[in-house]
């Protein structure tokens, strides 16, 4: 995805939030780094997913992965929520702080309360979190734009689930492993090597539902992936007909979930690679895939 496309998408995220689009066009456009990635409304899964005090998801309003920061605006609803809020920030900066990184600073949320201000409160506030932001550029040493296309994954000969990447078309992920296939092409399992298969399934991902031919779930950690059938009078023989193919256990898939991303553009990722596991299945009556490995060396379908 080029720059202006990513941008637009990030902006597009917040229309129809009055406070949270002023705040974040005026914070951005005061920065004026070209080189400073933002993201609206970035979505932080939550490993607890299930809980009284959690949802499954965390938002951002704003969030600045090259600085570990992300930014809350204060709109209406915010004002019986305070409890949820300060939950909410606590599972944001954990998941922040166990992102591996280079970067040499902690993670922080910032607040600007936005709702039932003035013009001038509200823009002291952005003018104090643009000069932290600014503080912080100049901390970091050559500050780059850096989200990954197709070709910048083929040149590392690497991709792992911490990579931030995702894919447009079946036929962009095909590339990674070197397959001739056309622009267009929509064939979601295709044969990498002897007992690897790539699988693009289309996901249903925790709050996140979307439309399926079958249901795939992944669930929060990403660890399991389950299958079954709509038509739940068929998810018998469907299910049993991974029991009865050959060595199934020996089958690799490497998954490029399809799902609705947390810039909000739908979108392939890769989730990792994953074995049959006959015990869960038999527990959920679904097809069960278990992830054992979060990375792939590209590496061997290339002529280096």
């Amino acid at each position: 995805m080029d720059k202006l496309t990513f941008i637009l998408a990030q902006y597009r995220r917040t229309f129809g939030k009055v406070y949270e689009n002023y705040c974040i066009e005026r914070i951005i456009n005061r920065i004026n780094n070209p080189e400073l990635i933002f993201i609206t409304q970035k979505m932080f899964r939550r490993s607890n997913g299930g809980n009284t005090d959690s949802y499954g998801i965390a938002l951002a309003d704003l969030y600045f992965p090259q600085l570990k920061l992300t930014i809350e605006i204060d709109e209406a609803h915010h004002i019986d929520n305070k409890t949820r809020d300060a939950v909410r920030t606590k599972d944001i900066l954990d998941k922040l702080s166990k992102m591996h990184s280079i970067i040499p600073f902690e993670p922080e949320e910032k607040r600007i309360v936005a709702y039932g201000q003035n013009l001038e409160t509200i823009n002291k506030q952005i003018d104090d979190i643009v000069e932290l932001i600014k503080e912080r550029i100049r901390k970091v040493p050559q500050l780059k734009w850096s989200i990954l296309t197709t070709e910048d994954i083929i040149a590392h000969r690497k991709i792992d689930n911490q990579t931030e990447v995702s894919f447009r078309t079946i036929y962009e992920v095909s590339r990674l492993f070197n397959k001739g296939y056309k622009p267009g092409c929509q064939q979601g399992y295709f044969k990498v090597e002897d007992n690897v298969w790539c699988w693009c399934p289309k996901l249903v991902v925790a709050d996140i539902p979307t439309s399926v031919k079958y249901l795939n779930e992944i669930t929060l950690d990403e660890k399991i992936i389950y299958e079954s059938h709509k038509d739940s009078s068929k998810n018998d023989a469907f299910v049993q007909e991974c029991y009865d193919t050959p060595n199934i256990e020996d089958v690799i898939r490497y998954v490029f979930g399809y799902y609705q991303t947390e810039i909000g553009t739908y979108a392939y990722v890769f989730k990792g690679a994953y074995k049959f596991n006959y015990e869960e299945s038999k527990k959920k009556n679904k097809r069960a895939w278990v992830k054992f490995k979060d990375e792939i060396d590209l590496s061997p379908f290339f002529n280096d």
